[in-house]
């Protein structure tokens, strides 16, 4: 375990040197400053970030005169665009302007009150080193006093089926955002409505696919590499009828755009066409696994015994597998070609591929699965991979697994 740079609970070195739940699995940055489409929904919520701000009402007042703080919920299924929007509002002139601090925070993991508020003082750029709820409240009623906030939750869940349990949690964690400046706003991303209503969302986005025109610029991109699709006018008829069929979702156009670029065989461009499995986004993504080389495949099932809302070190990712045997030398390969430099360049191919998404921190890059892909993952390792992250598991839950990973919220039971 510890040549592929995973160590045991204990040892001294913190879980981040390789993959960490700590901080958001996304993050305010665009992955890509070219976004297409949601023009309508990017002015509906501008206006309604921007709109009654202190000044206009000749006020200076605190959040807390009617004690609420306003919260619009971004709605839709996986891979729909909510957190591509909610990065475009961050990065909007007039909401910059609007606000004297943006946060943003993405629940990960099996997240506690202590979790999240944590996460939401880093995002305000201050210290968290202690593990007293009270104190980190104290913290962050002092960061947003006297200023006017926006905070992005995005990717929320309702991990817990009590409700009135839920709601509580969040309102305690939320509790001193109620001192911040009057104008003061929330906006949640989720998949769904019940998230929503128990934030006490007042307004309501629903993100359906995009135009044609926009999926098929998406879709281009990826597809063509932004080279002249007009010097390809047969496949661009094909790739046309295939973004008709992706129903507006743009995680869907980037994977198979990405996956045919691969293969510009006008005969295989046809068998994609008249395959059936467009109506589930689910099939669509698992056409492209299947369509990866052979040998690339179980680099990307393995990360199925990570949870979700953790982020990849390329490096040390790689150093897994070559652990496990999954780097294959080629008969064209050169004989001084190192192991490592074949696995770049098998990540490489899954980050074309839009199975792994580039993530900026500092001077660090890290990557991330999508939710949708990370299910992915579930299904094609679910005989050969097990992650165990409760300590309420049973023998029967793991049958045959080669590979076991549990977490850190359950080794100390286990060890």
């Amino acid at each position: 375990m510890q040549a592929a740079g995973l160590t045991k609970p204990g040892s001294g070195e913190p879980s981040s040197t390789l993959l960490t739940s700590d901080g958001p699995v996304t993050g305010s940055i665009l992955e890509d400053g070219e976004v297409f489409g949601r023009d309508k929904e990017r002015e509906q919520l501008v206006s309604w970030l921007i709109g009654s701000t202190p000044e206009a009402e000749g006020e200076d007042r605190s959040a807390a005169a009617d004690d609420t703080i306003p919260v619009a919920a971004i709605l839709g299924l996986g891979g729909i665009g909510k957190t591509t929007l909610a990065r475009v509002l961050c990065h909007d002139h007039e909401v910059k302007e609007a606000f004297d601090l943006i946060m943003w925070v993405c629940p990960a993991g099996n997240y506690s009150k202590l979790d999240l508020a944590k996460q939401i003082l880093q995002s305000a750029e201050l210290p968290d080193d202690t593990n007293s709820f009270d104190r980190l409240q104290r913290r962050l009623k002092e960061a947003v006093s006297s200023r006017r906030f926006l905070l992005i939750l995005d990717n929320v869940w309702n991990k817990d089926e009590n409700e009135n349990s839920y709601r509580d949690m969040w309102a305690d964690v939320l509790a001193p955002l109620r001192f911040g400046r009057a104008g003061s706003k929330i906006v949640v991303t989720t998949r769904k409505r019940i998230v929503a209503d128990l934030l006490n969302a007042s307004k309501f986005v629903w993100l359906n696919g995009l135009e044609f025109a926009d999926v098929w610029l998406l879709f281009k991109k990826f597809a063509f590499d932004n080279n002249d699709v007009d010097r390809h006018p047969e496949l661009k008829e094909i790739g046309e009828q295939i973004a008709v069929k992706l129903k507006g979702l743009p995680l869907a156009a980037k994977v198979v755009g990405g996956m045919l670029k691969r293969k510009p065989s006008l005969t295989e461009w046809k068998r994609i066409l008249k395959m059936e499995i467009y109506d589930n986004v689910s099939s669509t993504l698992e056409l492209c696994y299947q369509n990866l080389q052979e040998h690339i495949q179980p680099c990307f099932a393995i990360c199925s015994i990570f949870p979700k809302n953790w982020r990849f070190n390329r490096d040390k990712l790689i150093k897994i597998w070559m652990a496990l045997g999954f780097i294959q030398f080629r008969p064209d390969d050169t004989k001084n070609q190192l192991e490592e430099d074949v696995g770049k360049e098998y990540f490489n191919q899954l980050v074309a591929q839009s199975f792994f998404h580039e993530r900026k921190e500092g001077r660090r890059t890290y990557y991330y699965i999508h939710d949708l892909m990370h299910d992915l993952a579930d299904n094609v390792s679910r005989i050969d991979c097990a992650r165990v992250e409760s300590v309420e598991f049973e023998k029967k839950d793991i049958p045959g697994a080669l590979h076991l990973r549990m977490f850190k919220y359950c080794l100390a039971s286990v060890y």
